[in-house]
């Protein structure tokens, strides 16, 4: 969080700022202050004065750059090298406005914001450890920001509202950074926030708008990302994973609260890595998965009406949770009315669990191709499908389907020790299966 504590001037220094540092300019009017060493202050007013620019450039310990403008066409340039700098600029009003700030050393802070504007555009470069950057864009159309940080330990913020056409942009290198971004009350806005190396984080909210789009990029092992979406319709979120080293070890999270026709894609490549998605009090839902490596792990819930759910495992010991038959330790599933899910794994030893509960029409689409995998899976509410494949050694399908009218098809096909176990209650109940191979098992329960 940007640093307040850093402007607050003495009235001694105030005297000498009004001397030597403070400018009140007008229209077309062009400020630069030039200052070297310590506990310096700049500032410049720049009211009602179009086509006006400032340019700041400090160097030292503990200086402060600050900058007020309003009206149109105005350009803010901040330049700080050395530590514990904080630079502000404010742009109020403003039409095709731009600000500037670069910042080279540790423990700087920079603060930009814009209000009641359009096409204005931050960009905020930090280059060092230990700096924060902070975005404030309200009421703003068609405006951009842009961050980027080099270094380790870096954080980086970025709010935009009540607004629309906006992007945020955060690109942070190295290790051990943090980024936040929030839209509220946005349309047709983007953010876009990716991050190299190790061990950092993201946080995304985007709340109240519509058409929106999330999308997180990390490489590397150990980081961590959360994207949440509430009351949004068309919106879109995306997170990609690329592990290497470190054991990986990542962590991605996408919940999306109330509205419609919203999408979520998860793509993680490494091991040991977890993906969650919840969709909820929405209808017309989808959810994306897909997971490269070994021992990776995916949780996933879709409530209300016509969701799709995919999903695509690959590699050894993954695990797909999605409601169990007992439904006690995995809540998940989908539940509702229209949901269809498509579940793909690929490898050795890897399970899948899912769950659907709803009036009628659900379905569910399998295919294990591998040595030792599991599906077990429950659908009540009647009218419910499931077709599936069963390829390789020791794949067990276990069924469980209740009310009218249910169908299913399983084929195992080539493979050794493949079981299939289907229970079907009510009427009107159809099972088919087709398994080649030795020692296989086929039960149909029907009653």
């Amino acid at each position: 969080m940007f640093n307040l504590v850093k402007f607050k001037i003495t009235p001694v220094a105030a005297a000498m700022m009004t001397l030597l540092s403070v400018q009140v300019l007008a229209d077309d009017s062009t400020s630069t202050q030039t200052q070297y060493g310590d506990l310096n202050t700049a500032e410049v007013t720049q009211s009602n004065a179009s086509y006006s620019s400032t340019m700041q450039t400090q160097t030292g310990t503990s200086n402060q750059a600050i900058s007020y403008q309003t009206d149109s066409n105005k350009t803010v340039e901040q330049i700080q090298a050395g530590t514990t700098n904080a630079a502000y600029a404010d742009q109020d009003g403003e039409l095709n406005s731009s600000t500037v700030q670069n910042q080279e050393g540790e423990l700087n802070d920079a603060l930009s914001v814009q209000r009641s504007g359009e096409t204005g555009t931050t960009t905020q470069t930090q280059v060092g450890n230990r700096n924060k950057s902070s975005s404030w864009q309200v009421a703003e159309i068609g405006s951009t920001s842009s961050t980027t940080q080099e270094g380790n330990d870096n954080e980086a913020s970025v709010f935009q509202s009540d607004g629309g056409g906006n992007t945020a942009t955060i690109s942070q290198n190295d290790n051990g950074n943090r980024a936040a971004t929030v839209q509220l009350l946005e349309y047709d806005s983007a953010i876009t926030v990716t991050q190299n190396q190790e061990l950092n984080d993201t946080y995304v909210q985007q709340a109240g708008g519509s058409v929106n789009t999330a999308t997180v990029l990390q490489g590397g092992a150990k980081s961590y990302s959360e994207i949440w979406q509430t009351g949004q319709q068309g919106s879109i979120s995306s997170i990609t994973q690329h592990g290497t080293g470190g054991g990986t070890i990542n962590e991605a999270i996408i919940d999306q609260f109330m509205g419609d026709s919203n999408q979520a894609t998860i793509w993680q490549v490494g091991n040991t890595q977890a993906a969650l998605v919840q969709q909820y009090n929405a209808d017309w839902v989808t959810t994306s998965v897909t997971q490269v490596g070994s021992g990776n792990v995916s949780y996933l819930y879709q409530e209300g009406n016509d969701h799709r759910l995919t999903v695509h495992s690959s590699g050894t010991g993954n695990t797909v949770d999605a409601g169990t038959p007992e439904g006690t330790n995995n809540a998940g599933g989908q539940y509702g009315t229209g949901q269809i899910a498509t579940l793909k794994q690929d490898g050795t030893n890897n399970q899948m669990n899912f769950r659907q509960e709803g009036t009628s029409a659900n379905e569910l689409y399998f295919d294990q191709d591998g040595s030792g995998n599991m599906l077990t899976s429950v659908q009540s509410g009647g009218g419910n499908y499931v077709k599936g494949y069963s390829n390789g050694d020791d794949g067990i399908v276990t069924l469980d389907q209740s009310g009218g009218g249910n169908r299913v098809e399983i084929a195992q096909v080539s493979g050794i020790g493949n079981q299939a176990t289907v229970t079907q209650a009510n009427f009107n109940q159809a099972a088919y299966i087709t398994q080649t191979g030795n020692g296989n098992m086929a039960t149909a329960n029907q009653y």
